[in-house]
């Protein structure tokens, strides 16, 4: 899945920050990692997604919400299960006391995704 190529190549980089307080303060990074999960900035995942492949030469047409989905159908991400409902595909978390929704990236499984893929 050519979105983690991407979000692999932001960790080689240094783009996701250490840890969450890392992350508050610098205003580069486009996630945290917490334990065995990257906490990514959607909004900032996807742009640095579609500005690496542009680098390349190369067009990332896929939707956030496709990518979702894909990460979803995947068992990629943490989700808010809804009881009558579909789960949110984002998660809350508190960032200087500001709530905010991020991607809650399972890296270990994903990294085992980019391996066989």
């Amino acid at each position: 899945m050519l979105f983690l190529q991407a979000v692999n190549s932001a960790l080689t980089k240094n783009l996701i920050a250490w840890n969450k307080e890392v992350y508050s303060a610098d205003s580069r990074s486009i996630g945290y990692r917490e334990n065995e999960k990257i906490m990514l900035d959607p909004d900032f995942a996807f742009s640095y997604v579609v500005e690496f492949y542009r680098k390349q030469n190369l067009m990332f047409n896929e939707s956030q919400q496709n990518i979702l989905n894909k990460l979803y159908e995947h068992n990629l991400i943490e989700t808010y299960q809804q009881k009558d409902h579909k789960p949110k595909l984002l998660k809350q978390v508190k960032i200087n006391g500001i709530e905010k929704k991020m991607i809650c990236l399972k890296w270990s499984l994903a990294e085992n995704f980019l391996m066989r893929s």
